[in-house]
């Protein structure tokens, strides 16, 4: 069995600098917080993509503007979920529970126990697609309330793959119909494998 949780963050090249300029943080607190490796930018104290050391992982993808309601910007709240849930459940609750901010799509996946959702905000309400099958998809399009899911570019792609580990993985995230041109970094975290 294999477990995986991936992001292709497509965004903007912040000038040019976003192509050269991603981190990866490990962070190993001694004040009782979680362990994290996180993906993200140069002065940026949250993180766009995080898995701790329990094998909770959270993507974050921006659906539009804030209106000047947040009181926690979207990716320092999954490094606090990060840094601080050990389980999904947790980590489900705080997002569910979230104060009104930016439109998100957060992606949340805990390896050890193999479940999986995708939260969306469009507006105050957040809603949640769990794991139904062998993958759940998200991209930059809303499927909150929607009776008949969106087909991307991504779900087809992974509709047809057969994946049995992170290569398998990485081919389906580079396809033609899933990277876009604008992507600044592409990440799988495979927590059984510990890498």
């Amino acid at each position: 069995n294999v477990f995986l949780h991936a992001h292709n963050l497509d965004w903007d090249t912040l000038g040019g600098l976003g192509r050269w300029t991603t981190c990866i943080v490990r962070r190993n607190p001694s004040d009782g917080r979680l362990a994290t490796v996180s993906v993200g930018f140069p002065g940026i104290i949250g993180a766009m993509d995080i898995i701790n050391e329990r094998g909770l992982a959270l993507s974050f993808n921006q659906l539009g503007l804030g209106r000047g309601l947040a009181r926690e910007p979207v990716f320092i709240m999954i490094r606090r979920i990060a840094e601080t849930c050990a389980c999904f459940e947790d980590a489900r609750n705080e997002i569910l529970n979230a104060p009104p901010g930016m439109p998100f799509i957060i992606t949340l996946s805990h390896a050890p126990s193999g479940v999986a959702s995708v939260f969306e905000r469009e507006r105050e309400n957040i809603s949640e697609r769990p794991l139904t099958s062998n993958w759940l998809g998200a991209c930059n399009v809303s499927q909150a309330g929607k009776t008949i899911p969106i087909a991307t570019g991504l779900d087809r792609a992974l509709q047809a793959s057969h994946i049995t580990n992170a290569r398998d993985l990485q081919a389906v995230m580079g396809h033609t119909n899933v990277l876009m041109a604008c992507n600044l970094y592409s990440v799988i975290f495979d927590f059984p494998q510990n890498r």
